[in-house]
This record gives structure tokens, C-alpha cells and sequence, in this order.
């Protein structure tokens, strides 16, 4: 699902695999995919997204104890 949509983009995914190191993704996508105005977010540190701005209608900052995960307040 991932390679067909990155592919109706004109883009490309390679993946190259290292015995003990891992696996290794490249996405290639054309340069006007690349140029566009996003927003970055995070998920709690461990993930990052692009948000095309375009598609955002408001953002906020949610304040310090605002936000829980499995019990704990962040």
C-alpha cells in the first residue's frame, strides 16, 4: 500500500538491509512534493510527521499536563 501510493506520487521507495545493523528506507519523490509548506509534528518525541499546511485549520500547543498516554500526564 505504502510503495503503490508513493509511487502515484512519481516517487520510488528502496529499501537496503544490513545483517546486525538494520534495514534502511529511502523514499525518492519528485522535487515538487519536497518544496511544499508543511508543518512538523511530533508524537511524544518518538515520531515525526509533515503536515501539508494547506490541511491545517487551526494548531495549538496543548499546555505541560494536558496530554496523557497510558496513565501518565505529560
Amino acid at each position: 500500500m505504502v510503495k503503490r501510493n508513493i509511487e502515484s506520487l512519481r516517487g520510488r521507495i528502496e529499501l537496503t538491509t544490513k545483517p546486525g545493523e538494520g534495514t534502511k528506507f529511502t523514499l525518492r519523490l519528485p522535487l515538487t512534493m519536497a518544496i511544499i509548506d508543511a508543518m512538523l509534528l511530533s508524537a511524544f518525541g518518538k515520531q515525526q510527521y509533515l503536515l501539508p499546511t494547506i490541511a491545517i485549520q487551526r494548531s495549538f500547543r496543548p499546555e505541560h499536563g494536558t496530554v496523557f498516554d497510558g496513565g501518565r500526564s505529560r
